[in-house]
């Protein structure tokens, strides 16, 4: 039963480990192709799906280039991991 238990959370290690790291990626993208800082508590993932909490000028900024962020994201990723930003 110990043996499961390992093999368990080091399962769910990687994925929190995953959702860190796409976490920050769209962190960064957003950064680097729109000039936008925002916080790890301003952008919520469901499934492939990314929310921002952010003033609506920068929600303008991002919907501009959504499609060339989500292509960045998901190139950075190496994965198709986003498909919508709202």
């Amino acid at each position: 039963m110990l043996f499961r238990s390992s093999g368990f959370l080091k399962k769910f290690s990687k994925l929190l480990q995953k959702r860190k790291n796409t976490e920050q990626t769209i962190i960064d993208v957003l950064r680097d192709v729109v000039g936008v800082e925002v916080k790890k508590n301003s952008i919520k993932i469901k499934g492939s799906s990314v929310r921002t909490n952010l003033a609506g000028g920068q929600k303008g900024q991002i919907f501009i280039k959504k499609q060339q962020i989500i292509e960045e994201i998901n190139s950075r990723l190496g994965d198709k991991v986003v498909t919508e930003i709202q």
